[in-house]
């Protein structure tokens, strides 16, 4: 302790800075840290130990002792109302990850100075962490009060490169790269090493720029990274991560990036030890602590493998959704290589997770987390049906489709292709050729295209990264789907196969699309729109809205005949919608009340060719539908993906498979059902065992039928089909 003791004295002489010519001692500090990661610590030691508070709280704040400097902001602000101290107070709480207090206080340091521009930067700051479409405003708004901020200059070269604009965030941050201030000047550099990373001007002069200027300084190497990041290049972002920390290895917050980075790239325990490591440097992350809390927890996953094939399941959830996740991903897999010309390389992990908050830690820092999935290359992580049902909007089976391919998109363009065009084709393909084959377009697309809110192709993106409105995230996805269903009606499918070949060849958004498809973006556009009108135009949501409520309270109020006519209108508005809110079902159950049974059963198929997935007019079709029809086995189907855990549905579709000589998948639904732990074990055994037999398969079906007997010893049907077997 006393050599420590020492050496901390002896730099703190050697390091001591001079008359310095910048005002804030604090940035001075800093500035030595560029090139001395201890020389800087060493100064801010020397500032916690002076005499002036709020200086001394904010060394404190950047030295990780959060507790001291937080007594010290009190006593200040206690003392006298203080702009100033309330932003760097606010600072200390959003660098401890308390964003709320963090915001309340940059709020009240603008009610004692409406125009406190780092209180103002505060805000943007946070607004830009959390992916808010408001921090372009915000930094707009700074930007007029004070246009030379270099802070908020390259705030919005930020947001610039962010949004594709890579030639505005340029000239933007040029005049910072030559600044007088070492901080700046890094700061920029980075950003110009970023846009050279974005366009694979490579080696980067601009990155080799910033680490000379800032050897010990890892910081430049993470900005490059967090648009890898946005980008979906996880691989590159990792080793930017990697470079970073080796460079500083007290840079706590590129340890915990790095440790996100690396699970989506599938390097677990090299995953655990960054996350271990900013653990220790920052224990406030709750990033970080709930990422570990999961990862103990998926120890209680079991791993399905199959060829080069793994899906990670809850072992509570493994019987009921095994065969239903593997064949699913399987199947998909191999459709959309053959259709997009691309084989998967290496293994695909598919991870589903029973409850949403293991799914959000897992998907930790990507934009717009209340997504369904996600894909990070050749690694999917989402919800499993126990996480969110259908009732609330979550088809399963559709969205691991959809995942699968972004495997594919991704892959097929080493993961260059554009955040809209890689969620279109998902979103086409779970259309076109996904388990629901849904058409269902949702009300806020009808409106947001009847208020002109729909961005045009080369902005597109921003819809995803940066929304303006609440609903615009899941308006850009369904506006990209619409266009990659129109290229292929209009170009067909080799459109959007030369489109994934752009983006895989380096070409950017803009020059990707207008290559593959010879027309200028501004043309598609206008031609994409005229298309919207003339599919979409007749739809009166006033009409559909009005009718659809009258229809639920006619319903609600035993009114069949008043409800029969309400629902048919807003059907014919809008025959397509099938989504939660629909009205399909209310018409069958006014036609059945009515006495209408074939009606009403008519109403119901219709509603699940248009891909409606609501568990109960599909229920109700099964009963009081004929077992022969081929319609009777699909929706059994149908209900069996979309509630897995309910053990009458695996059932019926089970006996409906076998009816119909599907036996290899009458199987999987009885094995499925025996993992519910049904009360009548026995029954479905025996089932299980015709099935087998039915296939050939006498050894499996002796077991099956030992099975039943173990169970009930004096099970008639079993003890026949045992002599049956052994003669």
């Amino acid at each position: 302790m006393k050599r420590q003791a020492f050496r901390i004295a002896f730099l703190a002489v050697v390091f001591s800075p001079g008359p310095s010519l910048y005002a804030d001692p604090i940035e001075d500090c800093e500035r030595i840290a560029l090139s001395d990661a201890d020389g800087g610590n060493v100064c801010l030691l020397r500032l916690a130990d002076g005499t002036d508070d709020l200086v001394r709280a904010r060394a404190l704040t950047r030295l990780g002792d959060a507790r001291l400097a937080n007594g010290i902001f009190r006593a200040i602000n206690e003392r006298t109302p203080s702009a100033d101290a309330r932003y760097f107070w606010g600072a200390l709480y959003q660098k401890i990850h308390q964003v709320r207090d963090a915001e309340r206080l940059f709020q009240e340091a603008l009610g004692l100075d409406p125009d406190h521009i780092n209180a103002r930067l505060g805000l943007a700051r946070m607004a830009v962490d959390r992916f808010e479409g408001r921090a372009r405003q915000l930094s707009a708004e700074i930007l007029a009060l004070s246009p030379d901020n270099a802070d908020a200059v390259l705030m919005n070269a930020f947001l610039d490169i962010e949004a594709g604009r890579t030639e505005s965030a340029r000239e933007l941050v040029a005049p910072i790269a030559a600044a007088e201030d070492p901080l700046d000047r890094v700061r920029a550099l980075a950003l110009l090493a970023a846009i050279d990373h974005l366009g694979d001007a490579l080696p980067s002069a601009h990155q080799q720029a910033a680490l000379a200027e800032a050897p010990a300084s890892g910081q430049a190497l993470v900005d490059i990274g967090h648009f890898y990041i946005i980008t979906r290049r996880y691989k590159e972002a990792v080793a930017m991560f990697e470079h970073a920390v080796a460079i500083q290895p007290k840079l706590w917050h590129a340890h915990a990036t790095l440790g996100l980075n690396l699970l989506r790239v599938d390097r677990f325990d090299d995953a655990r030890k960054h996350l271990e490591i900013a653990y220790e440097g920052d224990p406030y992350n709750a990033e970080v602590v709930n990422t570990l809390r999961l990862l103990d927890a998926m120890d209680d996953y079991v791993r399905v493998t199959e060829g080069d094939l793994t899906v990670w399941l809850h072992a509570d959830e493994h019987g009921p959704l095994k065969s239903q996740a593997v064949s699913l991903a399987r199947r998909a897999l191999e459709e959309f290589g053959a259709r997009y010309d691309y084989q998967t390389k290496g293994r695909v992990i598919i991870e589903l997770h029973p409850t949403h908050e293991d799914f959000a830690v897992r998907t930790s820092g990507l934009p717009g987390i209340g997504i369904l999935g996600a894909a990070f290359g050749n690694v999917v992580v989402m919800d499993s049906p126990r996480a969110r049902t259908i009732e609330e909007g979550f088809d399963w089976s559709s969205a691991l489709w959809h995942e699968a391919a972004h495997i594919i998109t991704l892959g097929a363009t080493d993961n260059r292709v554009s955040r809209w065009f890689s969620e279109g084709v998902s979103v086409f393909e779970e259309w076109r050729t996904g388990p629901a084959k849904r058409r269902s377009i949702p009300i806020p697309f009808i409106d947001a295209l009847q208020n002109e809110k729909l961005l045009g192709v080369a902005r597109l993106d921003e819809g995803f990264i940066r929304p303006q409105y609440p609903e615009q995230i899941g308006v850009s996805y369904t506006q990209a789907g619409l266009i990659c269903e129109f290229i292929e009606a209009e170009f067909g499918l080799p459109g959007l196969q030369r489109i994934l070949v752009g983006y895989r060849e380096g070409l950017d958004n803009v020059r990707a699309f207008e290559s593959a498809l010879d027309v200028t973006i501004d043309e598609f556009d206008a031609q994409f729109f005229a298309y919207l009108d003339e599919r979409f135009g007749s739809i009166d949501l006033d009409i559909w809205r009005n009718a659809a409520q009258a229809a639920f309270t006619a319903a609600n109020e035993g009114d069949w005949a008043g409800a029969q006519v309400a629902a048919e209108t807003a059907i014919a508005n809008y025959p397509d919608f099938v989504e939660n809110g629909h009205t399909y079902t209310v018409l069958a159950e006014a036609h059945a009340a009515l006495g209408e049974i074939d009606r009403a059963q008519a109403v119901r198929l219709k509603f699940w060719q248009k891909g409606g997935r609501d568990p109960a007019p599909l229920a109700a079709y099964l009963e009081h539908a004929a077992p022969d029809t081929e319609a009777a086995v699909e929706v059994a189907r149908s209900l069996a993906l979309v509630a897995p855990f309910d053990l009458g549905s695996r059932i019926k579709a089970g006996e409906l498979l076998a009816h119909h000589d599907r036996f290899a998948e009458a199987q999987d639904e009885f094995r499925a059902a025996l993992a519910l732990d049904p009360v009548d074990r026995a029954s479905l055994y025996l089932e299980l065992a015709r099935a087998e037999q039915a296939a050939g398969q006498n050894d499996g079906a002796l077991a099956s039928t030992l099975a039943a007997l173990e169970i009930a010893p004096r099970f008639r049907p079993a003890l026949e089909l045992l002599l049956e077997l052994n003669q």
